[in-house]
């Protein structure tokens, strides 16, 4: 899942990545683009690979993650990416491994944090909400 705005030049290869890690389905909320966003995505869309849904407003990150969250509590895995990032495993997929790593973890959030204490990347398995509503 990611919060996306104006992410069009690299976004067929960002998508296309993520597949080839064995993510499943990639929901994107995009925060009104302008750069032909959703005509890129229309092939991802029509396969099933993306869910695409626009947003509207400024500083929408936390909404976001809480309707995502909300809308797809049934999903056993929900990432929460930025477009800009790649993550990968040198030795299995992507999804395999995350799914190993977390199979006995029922609620939980894990999250990588940089040297500046931002965080850069979270997981979130069988939770509800997260932030404020």
């Amino acid at each position: 899942m990611a919060n996306i705005k104006n992410e069009g030049p690299y976004l067929s290869e960002w998508v296309d990545f993520h597949i080839s890690q064995g993510i499943e389905k990639i929901l994107l909320f995009d925060n009104e683009s302008n750069d032909d966003t959703a005509k890129i995505l229309e092939p991802y869309i029509e396969n099933g690979k993306v869910e695409y849904h626009l947003i509207h407003g400024k500083a929408r990150q936390t909404d976001v993650y809480n309707i995502a969250l909300k809308m797809y509590n049934d999903f056993g895995l929900l990432a929460f990416f930025d477009c800009d990032e790649f993550l990968f495993c040198m030795n299995d997929t992507l999804a395999h491994y995350i799914n190993e790593f977390l199979k006995d973890n029922v609620n939980c959030i894990y999250s990588w944090i940089d040297r500046t204490g931002s965080v850069i990347f979270a997981i979130a398995k069988n939770l509800f909400f997260l932030g404020k509503e």
